[in-house]
């Protein structure tokens, strides 16, 4: 009987073949998601809704809230007034922005702006809160943010929306001062020394020494549409809410 020989490796024999093993490395850590904790910190203040937008037409007047946080400094004192004043003179009048109205209030401040789209208005709020908020913290000797949240927006698309916003934001210190405030006074703490649509301009004071810190209106609701709707507006005119 024959026998076949077969060589043997003696080496593959005492050591067995080694397959390559596909390791798993681990998932890279992410932020959000559903882990406990995730997420920004809720707070007592519910803030404004964060949802999209809407978009926003070149021909509507937008008013606009800023909300301060509690621990910011008070607005209505003068420095606080002159320093917003001097952020508002130097971007209040953009290619694609616009600032038309004002007014400081202790705990909030009111805009009314004019903007060519969404990301105009968007930009142009967001760079005059950012500046306010550094010229605040600079007067202040302070650190940290200013506003609670995001800013709310309103479109003006009437004569009659667009001028009870002009009595609101104008006139919105009789709110806070309640019948205290003289029935023929303006704002100091607004844009009330620039705005050519009260019946009594003649009895006006005369502006601060300042640089003009609005702009000029080029819509026409905020121009002169608004006047259809009531015509021109008392000092000694109340907002109705």
């Amino acid at each position: 009987m024959d026998y076949c020989h077969i060589q043997v490796d003696r080496h593959r024999a005492s050591h067995p073949v080694r397959h390559p093993v596909q390791l798993e490395l681990p998932a890279p850590k992410s932020h959000g998601g559903k882990r406990k904790g995730a997420g920004r910190p809720k707070t007592d203040h519910a803030g404004v809704e964060h949802c999209a937008r809407p978009p926003v037409a070149s021909r509507f007047p937008v008013h606009v809230t800023l909300e301060a946080r509690e621990d910011a400094p008070p607005f209505l004192r003068k420095r606080s007034c002159d320093a917003l004043r001097t952020v508002m003179a130097a971007g209040c009048d953009r290619q694609t922005f616009r600032l038309c109205h004002f007014s400081i209030q202790p705990g909030h401040v009111h805009l009314i702006c004019e903007a060519k789209d969404a990301v105009s208005l968007s930009r142009g709020v967001q760079g005059l809160a950012i500046r306010m908020a550094r010229a605040l913290n600079r007067e202040w000797d302070r650190r940290g943010p200013i506003w609670a949240d995001r800013y709310h927006a309103r479109h003006l698309k009437t004569p009659s929306e667009t001028r009870h916003c002009l009595v609101y934001v104008l006139g919105n210190f009789r709110h806070h001062g309640g019948e205290k405030t003289s029935p023929m006074c303006i704002d100091q703490a607004s844009s009330a020394y620039w705005f050519t649509g009260y019946r009594e301009r003649d009895d006006l004071p005369e502006p601060p020494d300042i640089p003009r810190p609005v702009a000029n209106a080029r819509t026409w609701l905020l121009s002169v549409g608004w006047i259809r709707a009531g015509g021109l507006i008392s000092m000694a005119e109340r907002p109705r809410s």
